[in-house]
């Protein structure tokens, strides 16, 4: 398997570990619950600075085989719809 972004978003911190052969590396940053996408690539961005010495998540993603996110938030009634969602059609936007 090639390199592997675990995606964990808690109530109060957001942990982002990626795997990459024989390589592990891990940060946190806290969860934004009121725009969960922010806490979602502030991640990114301080997971790729530990693994290339500057931010740079373009360089990350592209040579990453599989995004694992999980999350502990839920929507509530009467909340506005997530980024990652185009209601009417039951579908999670693409990220490529």
């Amino acid at each position: 398997m090639g390199k592997l972004i675990n995606i964990d978003n808690g109530g109060t911190l957001t942990d982002v570990w990626v795997l990459d052969g024989d390589n592990s590396y891990h940060t946190k940053t806290i969860t934004t619950p009121y725009d969960l996408s922010k806490c979602f690539f502030e991640g990114l961005k301080k997971v790729s600075g530990v693994i290339y010495g500057e931010d740079d998540v373009a360089a990350l993603l592209h040579s990453t085989d599989h995004i694992r996110y999980s999350t502990t938030q839920h929507q509530r009634p009467g909340d506005e719809e997530g980024p990652a969602s185009r209601p009417g059609d039951g579908q999670a936007a693409e990220c490529r």
